[in-house]
């Protein structure tokens, strides 16, 4: 291993070849779990909204199959990266997996949860597309903030909770099929 210091255009180089690697890897895991989350919270939003009118309350059980599918789909169609993690994706993978666990469980404790969910997962997309300088993760993570704060400010004091749970299925679907897409067509680009 070589000791010597680098100098500040060789350390660019360095950090710019690392960000180009997280990207292409972004591109090639991460289009997957997108598309899974934004149609499966889709689904179970509309079933939860479909169902409430019938149900009530117990409508909202519905919600459990998001985290169990969700999981269980995720692993199954999870990709071991070849080479290696670097630093930047440890950071990504890792800030990930502490908000995802946030999610879960302020679903679980708060209620109604729905504000703080859409607030944990645009961050999470916003550290992600901010730090690897995806433009197409920075919009839909901005997109996201947006209309959750707007949620949050209006929406949740002026809508049925019916109606709140379909804003939130479209928001989280909205925030992951757009980048789960764009990540796929250039996943399809880049093996032509």
């Amino acid at each position: 291993m070589n000791t010597r210091d680098l100098t500040p255009s060789e350390s660019l180089e360095v950090i710019t070849r690392m960000i180009r690697q997280s990207e292409r890897r972004i591109e090639r895991k991460f289009y997957l779990p997108y598309l899974i989350w934004g149609w499966l919270t889709l689904i179970v939003g509309v079933a939860v909204y479909l169902l409430i009118p019938e149900y009530g309350v117990n409508a909202f059980f519905g919600w459990l199959a998001l985290p169990i599918i969700g999981i269980l789909l995720t692993v199954m169609t999870s990709r071991k990266v070849e080479g290696g993690l670097n630093k930047i994706d440890k950071i990504i993978d890792t800030a990930w997996t502490v908000i995802g666990t946030n999610v879960i469980l302020v679903s679980f404790l708060v209620t109604p949860p729905l504000f703080i969910i859409m607030l944990l997962l645009s961050i999470a997309q916003a550290i992600a597309g901010f730090a690897l300088g995806v433009k197409v993760l920075k919009a839909t993570s901005m997109l996201g903030l947006v209309v959750t704060y707007a949620y949050g400010a209006y929406f949740s004091h002026h809508l049925s909770i019916a109606d709140q749970t379909l804003y939130f299925s479209i928001v989280i679907f909205l925030i992951n099929i757009i980048p789960g897409y764009y990540f796929m067509s250039k996943r399809r680009q880049s093996s032509k």
